[in-house]
């Protein structure tokens, strides 16, 4: 279906949903927050908003998405932009990725999508997170 068409999207049989916590919606992506800290994302990921590493129209993409902070870290919030998203850690940093234009990621703006969560380079370490601290 296309933008703007709702649909129900069952997440209650997917690997990492217990209870949801929080739900926050972008201008065509949409975060999920359990309980116990895990974020999935779904919806549009053309600028990397979902964080999974991959941009543009996928046909691959699951419509449900896990995101794992770096090192185990837990959610405790989480905010979705237009085209960018925020997660707040449970270690106090707040980690973004997503369209990051007019610095809306927190560094210095870049035409190009910002992707964290340590995904950008597949190399293992974190040196392609965004954190604020």
């Amino acid at each position: 279906r296309g933008r703007g068409r709702g649909r129900d999207v069952d997440i209650s049989d997917h690997d990492d949903v217990d209870s949801v916590d929080q739900v926050e919606g972008g201008y065509c992506h949409t975060l999920v927050k359990t309980l116990a800290g895990k974020v999935m994302s779904l919806g549009c990921g053309d600028d990397g908003q979902r964080g999974d590493g991959r941009l543009g129209d996928d046909p691959t993409r699951p419509i449900l998405t896990s995101l794992n902070l770096p090192h185990d870290i837990m959610a405790k919030q989480v905010a979705a932009g237009a085209n960018h998203s925020v997660i707040l850690g449970t270690d106090g940093n707040a980690y973004t990725f997503g369209a990051n234009d007019v610095g809306q990621c927190g560094v210095p703006s870049d035409p190009h999508p910002q992707s964290s969560l340590g995904h950008d380079d597949d190399d293992g370490d974190d040196d392609d997170v965004i954190t604020i601290e």
